[in-house]
């Protein structure tokens, strides 16, 4: 065993190494979560599945600082080993325990007590809402799985993140995994998300082509950024014309 996960600093750990020596880390995390959550019970599986996109969370961002919220909140059992409570698991789920979800109680590091689905970027819209008209500096993260994407929640959040323009960061958790098996509106609202935000990814990079393109075009030449530019969007092009099931 490399890390003594209940009485080391994880997060100096991950900040100061290279995500290469961080694969021995994510294997003993899920051994822990395997050994501890097979006595207590709770979500095993869904945190299995979370433990790499959790370090390089906390390799990124300051989360005493930044606000990530989990959705659903039970991916979270990765990020309170990793902020220092690797130590209470056996009491996981017990009368004063360590809860299975978020809880701001317990560590300055839970933003937000996340219950169950769909509720993550509407919370991290008011965050981000509060924190820009309070001139504060700090990154809000909604970290949500794809079946929590179903819920109708979510497309009000993404509408109001959308018309507003507040800096907001989603991560998606797109593993095709949910805790009861996907219905046909589930696989179909999935896909039909897949397709719009690679629509999106699309259009901003024609945006933002035909903009250097006329400015360059005004200034008669093309630069390097203008060529890469046609070479990126060919390649979203071939990506987003490929076979589509309907």
């Amino acid at each position: 065993m490399l890390y003594d996960l209940e009485k080391e600093d994880l997060i100096s750990i991950i900040k100061n190494s290279d995500y290469g020596d961080l694969e021995a880390l994510a294997r003993e995390i899920r051994d822990f979560l395997v050994e501890k959550v097979s006595k207590t019970g709770g979500h095993l599986a869904s945190n299995l599945g979370i433990v790499e996109t959790t370090i390089a969370l906390h390799k990124v961002y300051d989360t005493a600082v930044d606000r990530v919220i989990f959705d659903v909140g039970h991916q979270s059992y990765v990020h309170k080993i990793i902020t220092g409570r690797a130590g209470a698991f056996d009491t996981l789920r017990k009368y004063k325990g360590l809860s299975g979800f978020p809880k701001s109680r317990e560590s300055i590091h839970d933003a937000y007590d996340t219950g169950h689905s769909s509720t993550s970027i509407s919370a991290a819209m008011g965050y981000a809402t509060a924190r820009d008209l309070r001139n504060e500096d700090y990154q809000v993260v909604a970290v949500i799985g794809d079946g929590a994407m179903t819920g109708g929640l979510v497309y009000e959040a993404l509408n109001n993140i959308g018309a507003s323009g507040t800096n907001i960061k989603i991560v998606l958790n797109d593993n095709g995994i949910t805790i009861e098996t996907p219905s046909n509106f589930d696989r179909a609202a999935s896909e039909a998300l897949q397709s719009e935000m690679e629509t999106y990814i699309i259009n901003q990079s024609c945006c933002n082509w035909f903009h250097i393109a006329r400015e360059e075009n005004d200034a008669g030449k093309y630069s390097e950024y203008a060529k890469n530019n046609i070479l990126n969007i060919n390649l979203l092009l071939s990506r987003r014309t490929r076979p589509q099931r309907i």
